[in-house]
C-alpha cells in the first residue's frame, strides 16, 4: 500500500481500511477516543500480532475527527423522533449487541418509519412458555406508553406463573410477577408499525405464532397486527378501558345521569349477596342480539326522560354501531373462558398490567431531570430485564422478591447445597428452572389463581369519579 502525503515526510500516513473507520465510528459512539484506541489494538493482541496496518486506527487524532464528523450529522432527523446523531447512537449500540456472546436485547431497527425492536432471548422463550400452554395461560398484554422522551413505545408483559410473591397483598393473596417483555420504539401507530413489530419477534422465535391470548386497550391498529401473526389467540379488550369509553360518550352529550343503569346493563352490577349480569355475561352472539333488544328499549326511554326530547334516542344506536360487535369479538363470558380466565360474571380482564410495567422508568427519579434519548432508554429497560433474571434465579433458594409457586418446590435447593454445587450443575439447575413446562390446574385452584393474578373485581366498581 503507498503512503498517502503529509507534512511530516519521516511519518508516511497509510490509508485505513474502510471496515475499520466504520469500526472506529461505531465505537466513538460511546466511549472517548482514547478507549476506542486501547481497545482496537488490544483486539489484535498488541502490535506483534497485527497483520497489516490498515487494520488499526492510524492515531487517535483520527478517531476525534470521526466522533466530530457524526456530531455535526446531529443537525438531521427521522420521523421527527430522534436527532440523527442518536441513529447512530443507536446503530453502534445495535452492532455492539451482535458481537456479544448472547447478541440479545436489540434484536432489529429500521429507518423509515423508525422502528427498534427490544427483545431478550429469555424472554421469547419465557413467553413460549407461559402463553402458549392451554394448561394455564399466561395473557400477553400490550400498550403503549407516551412522553418517555421524543419517542414512543409500545411493550408487552405476561405474568411468570412458576413464581408468586413473597409478600401477600392486602386480600392475602400472592400474585404472580409481572414480567417484561418485548418492546418496539416507534414514530408511527399505524398497523404496519405493529406488523413490523410481531412479524419480527415471530422471525425470531417462530412458536410465537401459536400464543393462545393477548389484551389491549382497544387501539385498532396493535390489535390488527397480533391477530395476524398469533394465528391462534384470543383478543381480549380491557374492560375499564371500555367502561371508561362509554361513560365519557355519555358524559360529552349530556347523558350522565343514565350511566349508572348503562354500564350495570352492560358490565353488571353486584346486588348482595348475588350479582346481575350484564351483556359481558352473555354465552354467545345470539345470546347477546336477544339481551340487546330489550336494553335498546330501555336506554332509549331513559335517554328521553332525560333529554325530553322526541327525537330518536342517540346512545342505543351508538352501542349497537361502535360497541356490541367489540363486546362479542372480546368480552363475553365464552371468549374470556377461551382466555382462561373463566367465564364468571366478574372474571373482567383489565389492560392494568402492561400500563404499569415502564413506571419506574418513565417516571424513575434519575431521569425526571432530562428528556431520555433513545439510547439511554434501552439500556435503561435492559437493565430492568436482567434484575428480573436476577429475581427469578433467586426464587431457587428462597431469595429475593419471589417464591416458586407450591406446585413448583421441587425446583427449590437449599443454600448451603447450592452453594456446594459446581458452577456447571448450578447452571443446569437454572435452565430447567427456565424450561420448566408450566402445569394444569384443579379447576377451583384455577379459579382461585385467576383471580388472585389479575385481581378480578370482587365487587362492581363504581361509576362516580370520585
Amino acid at each position: 500500500m503507498r503512503p498517502m502525503e503529509t507534512k511530516d515526510d519521516s511519518q508516511p500516513c497509510f490509508r485505513t481500511a474502510s471496515s475499520t473507520m466504520k469500526d472506529v465510528s461505531e465505537r466513538s459512539k460511546l466511549q472517548k477516543p482514547k478507549k476506542v484506541e486501547h481497545d482496537m489494538w488490544k483486539e489484535q493482541e498488541g502490535m506483534a500480532w497485527v497483520e497489516n496496518r490498515s487494520e488499526v486506527p492510524r492515531n487517535r487524532q483520527q478517531i476525534y475527527d470521526i466522533k466530530r464528523r457524526n456530531a455535526a450529522a446531529s443537525h438531521c432527523s427521522i420521523d421527527g423522533v430522534t436527532s440523527g446523531s442518536e441513529v447512530y447512537d443507536i446503530i453502534a449500540l445495535f452492532n455492539e449487541h451482535q458481537r456479544r456472546k448472547d447478541k440479545d436485547f436489540i434484536r432489529d431497527y429500521k429507518l423509515a418509519p423508525f422502528g427498534v425492536v427490544l427483545a431478550s432471548e429469555k424472554r421469547l422463550i419465557g413467553i413460549v412458555r407461559l402463553c402458549t400452554n392451554p394448561d394455564q395461560i399466561s395473557i400477553l398484554g400490550v400498550d403503549s406508553t407516551f412522553n418517555i422522551g421524543k419517542f414512543d413505545v409500545t411493550h408487552t408483559t405476561y405474568r411468570h406463573l412458576l413464581l408468586e410473591t413473597r409478600k401477600a397483598d392486602d386480600t392475602g393473596n400472592r400474585t404472580s410477577p409481572l414480567f417484561i417483555g418485548p418492546a418496539l420504539i416507534r414514530a408511527m401507530k399505524d398497523e404496519y408499525t405493529y406488523q413490523y413489530f410481531f412479524s419480527t419477534l415471530v422471525a425470531l422465535e417462530e412458536q410465537l405464532k401459536n400464543v393462545l391470548s393477548f389484551d389491549t386497550d382497544g387501539e385498532q391498529a396493535p390489535i390488527d397486527a397480533a391477530t395476524k401473526n398469533f394465528e391462534y389467540a384470543t383478543g381480549l379488550r380491557c374492560f375499564l378501558h371500555a367502561i371508561d369509553n362509554i361513560k365519557r360518550y355519555l358524559r360529552e352529550n349530556g347523558l350522565q345521569a343514565i350511566e349508572k343503569d348503562v354500564i350495570a346493563d352492560i358490565f353488571g352490577k353486584r346486588e348482595d349477596p348475588s350479582y346481575q349480569t350484564g351483556l359481558a355475561s352473555s354465552t354467545d352472539d345470539e345470546d347477546l342480539d336477544l339481551k340487546l333488544e330489550s336494553c335498546i328499549d330501555k336506554w332509549a326511554t331513559l335517554e328521553m326522560s332525560v333529554t325530553n326530547s322526541a327525537t330518536k334516542a342517540i346512545f342505543p344506536e351508538c352501542f349497537k354501531k361502535n360497541y356490541a360487535d367489540v363486546v362479542k369479538k372480546s368480552m363475553l363470558a365464552s371468549t374470556r373462558r377461551c382466555a382462561g380466565l373463566g367465564g364468571q360474571p366478574t372474571s373482567w380482564y383489565t389492560n392494568n398490567d402492561p400500563e404499569s410495567i415502564l413506571h419506574k422508568v418513565k417516571d424513575d427519579k434519575r431521569n425526571q431531570k432530562k428528556n431520555l434519548t433513545i439510547p439511554d432508554f434501552i439500556l435503561h429497560l435492559e437493565q430492568e430485564v436482567v434484575v428480573q433474571y436476577h429475581q427469578e434465579e433467586l426464587a431457587a433458594i428462597r431469595r429475593g422478591e419471589y417464591r416458586l409457586c407450591e406446585q413448583y418446590k421441587f425446583l427449590e435447593i437449599e443454600e448451603d447445597v447450592w452453594f456446594a454445587m459446581s458452577p456447571e450443575r448450578r447452571q443446569r439447575h437454572l435452565e430447567r428452572l427456565r424450561r420448566t413446562a408450566v402445569k394444569a390446574l384443579s379447576v377451583s385452584c384455577k379459579t382461585i389463581k385467576m383471580q388472585a393474578r389479575y385481581k378480578f373485581p370482587t365487587i362492581f366498581i363504581s361509576c362516580d369519579n370520585g
